[in-house]
């Protein structure tokens, strides 16, 4: 395991054993192989726009998206998705079309 963390660049895992076994795993405060910050520290707004940019692509590829599509592609609850296509709508970027399980979006022409 403390191989496997080295290799991915992330914080090693402690291990305790005092009664049972317990492993602590941690965060990284930034990933600097790369030089850019974890999503825990990244500001709200900046992950926002990466995952409306990658709607955005998604889109324009495909011609329209549903929620179901966007849960697998940008890694968010159905719910988290529903709230940021919310967002894109009241934005005027995207444009609700169906009702219910039929709902889709499209780019706003």
């Amino acid at each position: 395991m403390k191989d496997a963390t080295r290799e991915a660049e992330v914080a090693e895992p402690e291990f305790e054993l005092s009664g049972f076994f317990k492993v602590t795993f941690k965060r990284n405060s930034a990933d600097i192989s790369i030089g850019r910050q974890s999503a825990v520290n990244r500001p709200q707004s900046a992950m926002t726009a990466d995952r409306e940019q990658k709607i955005k692509e998604f889109i324009e590829k495909y011609g329209q998206v549903k929620v179901s599509d966007l849960t697998e592609v940008i890694e968010l609850s159905q719910g988290r998705v529903r709230d940021l296509l919310r967002k894109m709508v009241n934005d005027g970027t995207l444009e609700k079309n169906g009702n219910n399980r039929y709902t889709y979006y499209t780019l706003k022409p």
